[in-house]
């Protein structure tokens, strides 16, 4: 059994890596982490079994975001739902060189000004993320994941990211920087690319740069038992549990 069932519906956040996966349950008032070896376990393993003895849970997924695809367009203000779903289906076929029962796709509606802006997603399904049981798998941004477990867990240390300071964040080998409804990723060996930031954010000790030199810098170090396996993956996967349908955090 990987947690004790509970009568409530239950949200379990889920990521892996090349070794591991790692399971978090959040009902807000406790976490449970397990982590279970790739060598012992399958994804569909791991999900047959949650939909087998937790058939009120909630299941989401952290996809790694070099698997996913975006595009931006705008389409004018007049466009009603039907329309703009439309005019997606076609951009798929347009600009994508395979067929749309191969892959997953979603789509973000945000008002600006007298237009409607599309952030649209598309995932290729493989065995990674291909789901053979009926139970309901959210699939969502590995970053978006990492960003929501990170403002969660400083907020729990009385730390507010959200005040009007631009932020960026450290995740892997990359730097994550946030502009309203979009992200930039950049990889840290090119950070002479990177626009202005204010404030480094990073889940363990920062390796200081001339870059960031006038930054403000927050280091988030977690407790030895979250991070015996992997503080990276504990921390996506309960950011995981956070996911409320938006694109960001």
């Amino acid at each position: 059994m990987f947690f004790k069932p509970k009568n409530k519906q239950q949200v379990i956040g889920l990521s892996q890596d090349e070794q591991y996966f790692c399971l978090v349950l959040n009902d807000f008032n406790s976490v449970e982490v397990k982590w279970y070896e790739k060598t012992a376990h399958t994804l569909q393993d791991i999900l047959f079994i949650l939909n087998t003895e937790y058939k009120q849970t909630k299941v989401i997924q952290s996809v790694s975001d070099k698997f996913i695809w975006r595009k931006y367009v705008f389409f004018p203000i007049h466009y009603t739902n039907t329309m703009i779903y439309k005019q997606v289906i076609e951009l798929l076929k347009q600009e994508l060189p395979i067929a749309l029962e191969d892959i997953y796709f979603d789509y973000q509606v945000i008002k600006q000004n007298e237009v409607y802006k599309i952030i649209l997603y598309a995932l290729i399904k493989n065995q990674e993320i291909e789901h053979s049981v009926s139970q309901e798998v959210i699939l969502d941004s590995e970053s978006f994941c990492y960003l929501r477990g990170i403002h969660h867990l400083l907020k729990q240390q009385d730390c507010d990211l959200e005040d009007g300071i631009k932020n960026s964040y450290i995740f892997k080998d990359k730097l994550i920087q946030l502009e309203e409804s979009e992200f930039c990723i950049t990889d840290l060996k090119k950070l002479s690319n990177i626009t202005e930031s204010k404030r480094l954010v990073s889940l363990g000790k920062i390796q200081k740069n001339k870059i960031f030199e006038n930054n403000e810098y927050i280091e988030l170090i977690l407790p030895l038992d979250e991070e015996r396996v992997s503080s990276c993956l504990y921390v996506t996967a309960l950011g995981a549990t956070l996911w409320n349908g938006k694109g960001l955090i």
